[in-house]
């Protein structure tokens, strides 16, 4: 996985397909040279796998970092379930609201 934004991140113009095996991992990268040549005139230049890889390391990383925003999200009530809590937590003086946004918080720490 992230090979594809590895790669565009080196050279947003290289022109390649990315091919994975069934488990996920990487089976091969396929270069499009014709496709470069076409478009910019020169050769394609391949980057090496070791910066391929190490892009990739940082991609995930950054992937990674992020991944409590998703599972956050998907466990927030709706924007209008949150609205009417929030409206209800006004009216009776009660933070229902803070406090189960609160517990997901929590539960998925930046």
């Amino acid at each position: 996985m992230y090979y594809s934004e590895a790669l565009s991140r080196i050279d947003d113009k290289l022109r390649f397909a990315v091919h994975y095996k069934i488990d996920g991992t990487l089976d091969q990268i396929v270069w499009d040279d014709v496709a470069y040549k076409a478009v910019h005139g020169v050769d394609q230049v391949h980057p090496s796998m070791v910066d391929i890889e190490a892009m990739r390391t940082i991609v995930k990383a950054e992937k990674d970092a992020l991944a409590y925003q998703g599972k956050r999200r998907e466990e927030y009530p709706s924007i209008e379930e949150q609205l009417d809590i929030i409206f209800w937590d006004k009216k009776n003086g009660t933070t229902e609201w803070e406090d189960s946004i609160q517990v997901i918080k929590n539960k998925y720490p930046k």
